[in-house]
């Protein structure tokens, strides 16, 4: 088994065995900074969305821009704010909120998002082409 580092803002790494605890905490080592706070999260690891799934969401959302006349980031966005809800952030000093989005989701998060998705393009009869994404 392995270990594998994600690195975004953070770093993060997903352990699977302790060979991979082990060159974790060396990897670890060389980013500390004497003097420097650290704040540490240990939790379980959870499946991300899949990309099938995430292509099949496009596909969805394509769709549904097609049948409106909409932009598809505009589709997303409402969508997302339909379905997923909102969240708040700050920028420039300012407080804003913005529609939460699909990227953080599990795969079990994102299931039951197109699961609503797949409702309302059958509310609205909105096909896309799930024999594809099936």
């Amino acid at each position: 088994m392995s270990v594998t580092k994600m690195s975004a803002i953070k770093s993060r790494w997903v352990i699977r065995d302790e060979a991979a605890l082990n060159r974790v905490f060396g990897e670890i080592r060389t980013l500390i900074v004497p003097g420097k706070p650290y704040d540490v999260i240990f939790r379980n690891f959870t499946q991300r969305r899949t990309i099938p799934q995430n292509s099949r969401m496009w596909a969805m959302f394509g769709a549904i821009a097609d049948y409106s006349g909409d932009d598809i980031q505009s589709v997303h966005d409402e969508m997302c704010y339909r379905f997923l809800g909102t969240e708040e952030y700050t920028i420039l000093g300012k407080a804003r909120t913005r529609p939460v989005g699909t990227s953080g989701l599990t795969r079990e998060q994102m299931t039951k998002f197109m699961d609503q998705l797949q409702v309302f393009c059958d509310e609205w009869g909105v096909e896309w082409g799930e024999e594809e994404h099936a």
